[in-house]
């Protein structure tokens, strides 16, 4: 119990460890992928320890979140620059449509909050029992109410505890699982339909990370960049003849739907949607095949997606366009050898890939 309250300087020591990993990393070619890898096992693996330890100080947390989020979209340490994605938004679970990356408040709060079970339960250490001699003697914990001449980190313990009851956490249980009491905190109920098809490991990282982006509909399209005053030009680079939007893109323009029914006939997948939202709605509700039909269709849908989109980049700045013939083939070639080391497949779906 710390008299002196935990000020922001005192924990410069975490942020500072954590941009210099960044700095190590700056000089890589890294994809969105790639970074969000780093940041859910490396970035927030180093502020694990003190989240458990300390209630972390609001500025010091937006300090974290602020690294973390550079260097998720930019690459680096600090910067100021538009994030394609709010931050409340990728740390949602995969389920309710973000990306899964541990919210760091929440989970200070789910981590401290193992010190109010052990309170709650009575454990056999000193700090506890000293705690149970000296603030709450006699009285229920659930029930307590701190004085004004308490600590400030007891103050502090104590919200936490009604934070704790207020979300019907049990503080009486038997185990206290952080990662359960973080999952109870953070899941709101509201999940999307699309999560297993857009963030299919049959894909590639890179392939998912695009596609989630173009899901959600906040890839920078020339409609978009149009709307916040970047651009002029809003006709599709591939097929200059409609406004480039990500419903045009996906897979209205007559080129992305070329590519789209070569594939679609190439896997003998009997749907005629070509709207990227009802494709995936089909994949993930409606399609009654095996689960690794279902996980190749979804794979196939990711991948054009991000090769529509580095096609269009690669029209725009390079003014080099690139066979519909050649993607379909390098698609066929990627998922079909990806597919195979999923998972187990039935011996009909063996026969079924090999005759792709």
């Amino acid at each position: 119990m710390s008299p002196k309250q935990i000020h922001p300087n005192d924990c410069e020591k975490l942020t500072d460890k954590m941009c210099a990993r960044i700095k190590m990393w700056s000089s890589r070619n890294l994809s969105y992928a790639g970074r969000l890898q780093l940041v859910n096992s490396v970035l927030m693996t180093i502020s694990s320890y003190w989240c458990q330890i300390f209630v972390l100080p609001r500025k010091v947390i937006q300090g974290i979140i602020g690294v973390c989020r550079a260097f998720l979209w930019h690459g680096t340490y600090s910067s100021h620059k538009m994030s394609l994605v709010a931050w409340d938004e990728v740390c949602k679970p995969k389920q309710e449509g973000g990306l899964g990356i541990r919210n760091i408040h929440i989970w200070n709060l789910a981590a401290v909050g193992k010190h109010v079970w052990a309170i709650a339960n009575k454990e056999d250490n000193l700090w506890v029992r000293w705690v149970h001699t000296i603030y709450i003697r006699d009285q229920s914990w659930v029930g307590y109410r701190p004085t004004q001449i308490c600590s400030w980190i007891w103050k502090l313990f104590c919200k936490i505890k009604d934070d704790l009851l207020e979300k019907q956490i049990d503080l009486h249980s038997n185990k206290y699982s952080i990662k359960q009491v973080y999952d109870s905190l953070t899941h709101t109920g509201g999940k999307v339909h699309w999560d297993k098809v857009v963030l299919n490991r049959a894909a590639l990282p890179k392939q998912q990370f695009l596609m989630w982006l173009s899901i959600r509909g906040r890839l920078l399209t020339r409609d978009r960049l149009s709307r916040l005053g970047m651009s002029t030009e809003t006709s599709c680079c591939l097929c200059q003849s409609g406004e480039e939007t990500h419903l045009h893109l996906f897979f209205q323009c007559s080129f992305s739907r070329e590519c789209l029914s070569r594939l679609m006939q190439w896997m003998d997948c009997r749907t005629q949607h070509n709207d990227l939202h009802q494709l995936v709605n089909w994949i993930g509700r409606n399609y009654k095949g095996s689960r690794l039909r279902r996980q190749l269709y979804g794979a196939v849908v990711s991948a054009l997606a991000y090769r529509i989109w580095q096609t269009r980049n690669d029209m725009l700045w390079n003014q080099n366009r690139i066979s519909a013939d050649s993607i379909v083939r390098e698609i066929q070639y990627v998922v079909k050898n990806r597919i195979q080391f999923v998972g187990r497949m039935s011996s009909l779906d063996k026969e079924w890939i090999d005759a792709l």
